[in-house]
């Protein structure tokens, strides 16, 4: 019963799970894969908020100010 459905994946809690920024950044890849941009639609929602909250952290970023990119995440940002 439980068991089963638990080592198929399923959670059983209600929180939605936390998705890591590499995670987010492989689906804006396989997105700009399929679609050839990186203007997410409002309908995808994680990782349409995901686009706008890191544009807005790489200005932050760009401008000097304090933002959670490292030098890093930007190399992978502008490589997309």
């Amino acid at each position: 019963g439980i068991q089963k459905l638990a080592d198929l994946g399923f959670s059983f809690s209600n929180r939605p799970r936390c998705v890591s920024w590499r995670e987010r950044m492989e689906q804006l890849r396989q997105f700009k894969e399929k679609y050839g941009h990186v203007r997410v639609p409002k309908r995808n929602k994680a990782l349409g908020n995901f686009v706008v909250r890191e544009r807005k952290n790489y200005k932050l970023f760009m401008r000097g100010e304090r933002s959670p990119l490292t030098d890093e995440k930007l190399a992978e940002l502008e490589a997309i």
